[in-house]
């Protein structure tokens, strides 16, 4: 080619076919965080406010964590959220984690900056694994958090740190199967409520209807207030009878005493029936 033309090479101005990326520019796809990263994330900010997560902590019956006066700031500005669930501050609970000694915001700045992974915020203080957000359940009543390995290994009815009892523990930070069975957990508990709710009313109208019942046995006999009641309002009736005129009279009685005066009009309304 170079000897055709003289020696002289071309450039790309003749003859070139452009590829299709070249001329279109394709939106690039977006990046899709692993499930690890998206646990770590939510295990260390807040769900609400999406700041760093710092005493007091809460929880809610799905796993979530808050900061408290974030979601107590929330619940009274009535904000909008997407955590429908909570209505005041009795749906969640106070929960307790246990410090991790080698965690230093100092040293975590640093780490990042050299893109070096951190170390967690929080530990399980029985098997000292570091709380990435799976694998961790929060104990209720108490509010303690260990590791699930922790409560396998050590069976128990009671807390491993309090000694005090639970009654249930909530898996911390779940994925979507895991939250499914939750809301389907919520819903039960919700319906059981509304039906205790429901007896302890019919129980406090029935007891109502019984106390009524021992006071008045007949049912249809009137108590003495509404007999006295009705005594005073026949006296006050006959009393006006006996100081009423002969008109008022009348209007008490089917019968009238004395004799019409007769007066011209009554003398044409009875010349007019006799003539008809």
């Amino acid at each position: 080619i170079n000897a055709e033309y003289g020696g002289y090479e071309m450039g790309c101005d003749g003859g070139t076919i452009p590829k299709r990326d070249e001329l279109v520019k394709i939106k690039p796809k977006e990046q899709i965080a692993s499930k690890e990263v998206t646990s770590k994330i939510r295990a260390s900010t807040c769900a609400i406010s999406k700041e760093p997560l710092c005493n007091p902590i809460v929880c809610d019956d799905l796993g979530n964590l808050f900061n408290k006066e974030a979601i107590l700031k929330a619940i009274l500005m009535k904000t909008p959220h997407p955590f429908r669930h909570i209505r005041n501050m009795k749906s969640l609970t106070n929960v307790h984690f246990t410090p991790n000694p080698n965690y230093n915001e100092n040293i975590e700045q640093v780490l990042a900056n050299n893109e070096v992974e951190p170390p967690s915020k929080f530990i399980c203080s029985i098997t000292g694994h570091e709380f990435t957000g799976q694998g961790f359940s929060a104990l209720f009543p108490c509010g303690h958090v260990l590791s699930q390995k922790a409560l396998r290994e050590v069976p128990s009815k009671t807390c491993l740190i309090c000694n005090a009892p639970y009654s249930r523990s909530i898996p911390l930070i779940p994925d979507k199967e895991e939250t499914k069975k939750l809301k389907d957990i919520l819903k039960k508990q919700k319906s059981v409520l509304k039906t205790e709710r429901k007896r302890k009313r019919e129980e406090k109208l029935d007891q109502k209807t019984t106390k009524k019942q021992k006071r008045n046995p007949s049912g249809s006999a009137p108590s003495l207030k509404v007999l006295n009641v009705v005594k005073n309002v026949e006296r006050k009736i006959e009393v006006q009878k006996k100081n009423a005129t002969e008109i008022y009279k009348n209007l008490f009685t089917d019968s009238i005493t004395e004799p019409m005066k007769e007066t011209y009009l009554c003398r044409a309304v009875q010349h007019r029936i006799g003539n008809g």
